[in-house]
């Protein structure tokens, strides 16, 4: 005769049964949390103790009056350059008036050597331009050519003059407000 044991724990759960994976994972963690990752390889997280809330209140009011003084710095120089801007601004906004104006200039400065008549006219426009910031480029025979200021057109031989400098002035240059609006058209004179 064939005796068949029974288990007696059948229909019970066996309490020596081995955790399913998600529990494997809630006891990891609980009793022994996965290492930082910015924890340097091999080293224990030691268990520090919570900072004082005095301290943290401290460093987050530190980092944020940093935070406020740099944004008040930026916002200074924000502020700066959009004055520079504006007084640029201003200074140049007539400028391209002011060089269409120029050819006039031109004919009257031509006109008062044929005609004394023009000569008042000529003054009263120079006048109004000075005080809008306008200025007329000394070039002048025998000064040294400056290639910032003056556009060499011609070179020509003179022997009675040094090397690089102004022999004609063709047209006259201007600058508005330290800044050239027109160089000056120059012949020089090129001895070599």
């Amino acid at each position: 005769m064939i005796k068949v044991f029974q288990n007696p724990l059948k229909g019970q759960e066996n309490p020596k049964k081995e955790p399913n994976v998600a529990q494997k994972d809630h006891q990891i963690n609980e009793t022994n949390p996965a290492p930082s990752i910015n924890a340097p390889v091999g080293a224990k997280e030691a268990a520090s103790p919570p900072k004082p809330r005095e301290e943290v209140l401290g460093e987050k009011i530190t980092d944020l009056t940093l935070t406020l003084q740099r944004l008040q710095a930026e916002f200074e120089n924000y502020q700066k350059r959009t004055t520079k801007q504006t007084e640029e601004h201003k200074q140049f906004a007539n400028a391209n008036m002011l060089e269409q104006l120029l050819p006039v200039l031109d004919s009257l400065e031509q006109g008062v050597q044929h005609s004394k008549d023009l000569v008042m006219i000529n003054d009263q426009l120079i006048t109004i331009l000075k005080k809008n910031g306008l200025a007329k480029i000394e070039a002048k025979e025998g000064v040294h050519f400056n290639h910032e200021t003056m556009d060499c057109l011609i070179t020509e031989k003179n022997e009675k003059q040094k090397n690089d400098t102004v022999s004609k002035v063709l047209l006259s240059g201007y600058k508005l407000h330290g800044k050239v609006l027109r160089p000056a058209k120059v012949s020089i004179v090129k001895n070599n």
